[in-house]
């Protein structure tokens, strides 16, 4: 599907300015068709269990509690859409944990996922860098990218091999955490092209050109921690 001009606006009140490259106060505007409310704080059964895809068009808010992993939907979408596979992943997150990353390579390794791409903040890079090498060399080993940012966006973009576009977004990172999290699941498939456009230049960002401080990182992923993201 190939993206118009029109579909980004950029606000007129504020300096347009970059980090990493992208352009920030990007906007997508879209007009609410249906929704879908779901309180699973204190469910325990998997989240298949407790969700029906939406339709197109079509959002289901969701509220967690510390029992579910986010990564988790990525193959509960996947088998809601059975037979239909998971054709891209494109994910943004703060942090994640090595269950997180084994998920996604095994879905690569089952044939149901057929590719997959992971931006994480450039904090967690940093502080967690042996977690960064093996989610490197766990995904490009499978034909994938992945790259650090000074992002703190929650986003898990599913393209199906069926021709539906989900886009996943919201307070949670890909691990779990004690504190209670919303997640929206959103089938439209400008939503999805309008995140990945920008998520991919954040894939091909170099950073050996331009080295940067990201002090609004750090506070950001102190405030995730002191929340219980673990």
């Amino acid at each position: 599907m190939m993206l118009n001009k029109r579909d980004f606006t950029l606000s007129k009140e504020r300096t347009t300015t970059t980090i990493n490259g992208v352009k920030n106060n990007l906007a997508i505007r879209r007009k609410t068709i249906k929704r879908q409310f779901v309180n699973a704080r204190h469910e325990k059964n998997a989240l298949e269990h407790l969700i029906t895809l939406p339709e197109l068009s079509e959002s289901i808010h969701i509220v967690i509690g510390g029992q579910f992993e986010p990564c988790d939907l990525i193959p509960a979408i996947r088998r809601l859409s059975h037979p239909a596979i998971i054709s891209r992943l494109d994910i943004s997150t703060l942090g994640f944990n090595h269950d997180n990353v084994a998920t996604i390579a095994r879905g690569i390794d089952q044939a149901k996922i057929k590719t997959a791409n992971v931006v994480c903040s450039k904090y967690f890079a940093r502080l967690e860098k042996a977690s960064f090498e093996f989610l490197k060399n766990e995904i490009t080993s499978r034909g994938g990218r992945v790259n650090w940012g000074q992002t703190h966006a929650k986003l898990i973009l599913l393209e199906m091999s069926d021709g539906r576009f989900f886009t996943v977004d919201g307070s949670a990172n890909l691990r779990s955490c004690s504190s209670i999290e919303q997640i929206n699941i959103t089938q439209d498939p400008e939503l999805l092209l309008f995140h990945r456009s920008w998520l991919d230049e954040l894939l091909t960002a170099n950073h050996e050109q331009k080295k940067e401080t990201n002090k609004a990182d750090h506070i950001a992923a102190k405030v995730d921690a002191a929340a219980g993201d673990n």
